[in-house]
């Protein structure tokens, strides 16, 4: 059976940040601390673009983390912002005017 919990997160870089909560879902074997996490959160980011100006934005991330799991953990993360991803490319679609 997996093992689910929640969580609260904060990241900050220098006025830039994001604040999240969501959920989590462990799946090993038996008796290894090796394994795979399945991540899902929904949080408010506060980000310096590229302009110099702040974009304030609600996010929806999910990921997944692979690797080892005990008294410490070493893993490889990979994730990515469903609600930036599906804006983007509603936004690379509608045609302006």
């Amino acid at each position: 059976m997996p093992n689910t919990g929640m969580f609260i997160k904060s990241e900050f870089n220098g006025d830039s940040s994001i604040t999240s909560a969501g959920v989590e879902m462990m799946v090993k074997q038996n008796y290894s601390n090796f394994g795979v996490v399945f991540t899902s959160a929904i949080g408010a980011a506060v980000i310096d673009n590229k302009q110099g100006e702040q974009e304030e934005f609600i996010t929806w991330d999910n990921g997944m983390k692979l690797g080892y799991f005990n008294d410490f953990f070493i893993y490889a993360e990979l994730g990515l912002d469903l609600f930036e991803l599906a804006l983007k490319t509603i936004g690379a679609t509608t045609p302006t005017k």
